[in-house]
C-alpha cells in the first residue's frame, strides 16, 4: 500500500509517499538547508544548517517532546560520523528532566519542524577532510525513530587551491619562540568550484603546524589582490581590503582575539 501525506512548508507543498509507511506512525527527516554547501577544513560544524521535521503518519492525535526541548533533554540525538569516528563535539548543554518538558499534541499529517546549527547538538570545529554522514534518532511513546542519513562533504585546502596567501604579522605578546606560535594568514583559495577570500590559522610545530580555525571572509570571483593591515593578537582589528572589478572598494575588520569578523563593508554575496 503506498501511503500518500500532504505537508505544507512555509515555502512550499510536498507530496510524500510511502512504500512501506514508518511502523510506529512517526517519520522524521533531517536534511541540509543547503543541500550544495559544503565546509572546509579548520571551519566549525556548528554553523552548519540543518532542518529537522517529525510528521505523525499516524490517524490519531500524539504528544509529542517538542524537537528543540527534545534535543536539550536527551531525547533527540544527531550523531555525525566522518572517517568512522564521531566528528568534534562537546556537550552542549546540561539535559533537562523529562518532567519540565510540556508535551504538546500533534495531528494526523501535521508536522514539527526546526531549523539549526549543529552546534545545537554540540559539534564543533573540523579538523581533517572526509564525508560526513549524520542522522538524527527521536525517542518517543511509540518507539525510537530513526532519520535516513544525509552527507556534508568537508574539503581541505591544497596548496594547489591557494591562489594568493600573504602572512598576518604576529603581535610581541602572540610570538613565541617555544614552538607554540600559530601561523595566521589571508588567502585566495578555489575550491569546491567557487573562489573565496579566507582567514586561516595553523597551529605552531610543537603541535603540529596543522590547521586550527578557518573562516571565509567572502566570496572573491574575479579576486586577484588584496592588502591587510594590523597583526594577530592585537586589541584593534586586523583589516582586510581590496577592490571589485566595479571599482568599489571593500573592507572586512577581524577581531583577532575572538576570531570574528566585526565589520562588513561592500562584501557582495
Amino acid at each position: 500500500m503506498i501511503a500518500l501525506l500532504l505537508v505544507s512548508f512555509a515555502a512550499s507543498t510536498e507530496v510524500y509517499r510511502f512504500e512501506n509507511p514508518p511502523p510506529n506512525g512517526w517519520w522524521l527527516v533531517v536534511e541540509a538547508v543547503d543541500t550544495k554547501a559544503y565546509l572546509l577544513t579548520g571551519e566549525s560544524l556548528s554553523r552548519f544548517p540543518v532542518k529537522l521535521s517529525l510528521v505523525n503518519l499516524s490517524a490519531e492525535v500524539r504528544s509529542y517532546v517538542p524537537l528543540k526541548e527534545a534535543s536539550k533533554g536527551g531525547v533527540l540525538a544527531l550523531r555525525a560520523v566522518q572517517n568512522d569516528k564521531i566528528a568534534p563535539h562537546v556537550m552542549p548543554f546540561p539535559p533537562i528532566p523529562p518532567s519540565r518538558i510540556g508535551r504538546p499534541a500533534l495531528g494526523p499529517g501535521q508536522v514539527s519542524e526546526m531549523t539549526v546549527g549543529m552546534g545545537h547538538f554540540g559539534y564543533t570545529r573540523l579538523e581533517t577532510a572526509g564525508k560526513i554522514e549524520a542522522k538524527a534518532r527521536l525517542e518517543t511513546d511509540n518507539g525510537p525513530v530513526v532519520s535516513a542519513p544525509f552527507h556534508i562533504r568537508v574539503l581541505d585546502i591544497t596548496p594547489r587551491d591557494i591562489k594568493l596567501s600573504k602572512t598576518v604579522p604576529l603581535t610581541e605578546s602572540a610570538t613565541r619562540t617555544d614552538g607554540t606560535a600559530p601561523h595566521v594568514v589571508i588567502q585566495l583559495v578555489d575550491v569546491g568550484g567557487d573562489r573565496w577570500l579566507v582567514y586561516r590559522r595553523f597551529y605552531g610545530p610543537k603541535h603540529g603546524g596543522g590547521i586550527a580555525f578557518t573562516e571565509r571572509l567572502a566570496p572573491a570571483k574575479g579576486l586577484t589582490d588584496f592588502a591587510i593591515s594590523g597583526s594577530f593578537g592585537d586589541d584593534k582589528p586586523l583589516t582586510v581590503t581590496f577592490t571589485h572589478a566595479s571599482g568599489e572598494k571593500a573592507v572586512l575588520e577581524i577581531e583577532t582575539y575572538y576570531e570574528r569578523v566585526v565589520k562588513r563593508q561592500g562584501i557582495k554575496k
